[in-house]
Formats: C-alpha cells, sequence, structure tokens
C-alpha cells in the first residue's frame, strides 16, 4: 500500500505564502521608494516631529495655548491619503505636544499661496507633507517665508527641497534631516540640542 507523506503540503503551503509575502513587501518597498525615498515609518516619524517641536523657540501654539497641526495631502495620491491616516492615528495616541493639547487636520492642498493664508489664519504649529508632495516643497517653503511654521516631510528630500524637517535611514536607524536655509527662510529656530543629532543642510 502507497503510504502518504502527511504534513508535507501544509509546510509547502507556508513555503509559498511566505515566498509570496516576500515579493508582495518587497514590490511594496520598491514602489514606495521610487515615490518619494520614504524609509521611516510614519507613527515613528510623527513621534520625532513632536519631539522636535519641543526644542522650536518660535512654535506658534506657545502664544495661543494649542499646537494645530495640519496634515497635507496630494487628492490624486492614494499614498498620500493612506499616509495620512496613519500620522493622525499616530497623533491620536500623544496627549500633548511641546507641553500643549493639540489639534490635528487633514488639509488637501491647492496652492502654496492657500496654505499660507491658512498658517498666518490659524496660528498653525505644524505642517506635515505626506508623501506626493515633495515635488511642491521648494514652492511652499517660499510661500511660508516669515512665517514660524514647522514644515515637516516624509523624507530627507523634502527638507533638501525646501522643508524645515525631513527624515533618512541611515545604518538602519532614522535620522533627522534639518534644513538650516529653511529654517532661516521661516524664521524657525531650532534649539542646538535638535540640531547636533541630525543631519543639518547648510
Amino acid at each position: 500500500m502507497r503510504r502518504t507523506r502527511r504534513g508535507s503540503r501544509p509546510w509547502q503551503l507556508v513555503a509559498v505564502l511566505v515566498a509570496v509575502l516576500v515579493l508582495l513587501l518587497g514590490s511594496w518597498a520598491a514602489t514606495t521608494a521610487r515615490a518619494e525615498s520614504v524609509t521611516v515609518p510614519f507613527g515613528l516619524q510623527v513621534a520625532l516631529f513632536t519631539k522636535v517641536a519641543d526644542y522650536d523657540r518660535t512654535l506658534p501654539g506657545r502664544a495661543v495655548g494649542v499646537v494645530r497641526v495640519v496634515v497635507l495631502t496630494r487628492a490624486s495620491s492614494p499614498e498620500s491619503a493612506a499616509a495620512a491616516g496613519q500620522v493622525l492615528d499616530a497623533l491620536a495616541g500623544i496627549p500633548r505636544i511641546s507641553g500643549l493639547p493639540h489639534e490635528d487636520a487633514v488639509v488637501p492642498f491647492t496652492t502654496p499661496a492657500s496654505l499660507a493664508e491658512l498658517c498666518r489664519a490659524r496660528s498653525i504649529s505644524i505642517v506635515y507633507l505626506t508623501p506626493g508632495l515633495v515635488d511642491s516643497a521648494e514652492a511652499l517653503g517660499q510661500a511660508l517665508a516669515g512665517i514660524p511654521v514647522l514644515t515637516v516631510s516624509a523624507s530627507g528630500d523634502g527638507a533638501r527641497k525646501g522643508a524645515v524637517l525631513g527624515f533618512d535611514l541611515v545604518a538602519s536607524k532614522p535620522k533627522l534631516v534639518v534644513s538650516l536655509p529653511s529654517c532661516r527662510h521661516q524664521g524657525v529656530r531650532l534649539s542646538s540640542d535638535v540640531l547636533k543629532i541630525a543631519t543639518v543642510l547648510e
């Protein structure tokens, strides 16, 4: 009588599923990298930029008693919408920013001028640029001239193109990227304690 090797098929199925999962994750990572080189998880980015806000001497929230965070999205980008959801979820788990309560809102990007007007009118403290907006970082930085708002990009590329703060992955560790020209342009003053641990763009 022919014997059946029980247990071989389940293990083969697991191996196939693992292989498929690896391929899918690899494909996702490659797509994300092509889109904007986002290498640091969004939840960790939120934890980092809310800590950096503690060292922002010009944070508008300190004058009005509340830190207002705008999560800027691009309507045509599914990746931007997905990132916004993760950022809001992470912010919901942080009770206070710079010792103050915070209000968070998703705002679709229209024009740099309209964002600048919103920041002035509402004393916005932090603007987070979701993936898909790196190409607009320079124009946004120019429009926000003299407005002390902490602009944060999902990638280090955003800081290189006009945002104050971005994130890179160096030796498998998250690294802050700070643009001093953007700080000066927007009137943002970050403590030297932040600059000591960041990649500083002169």
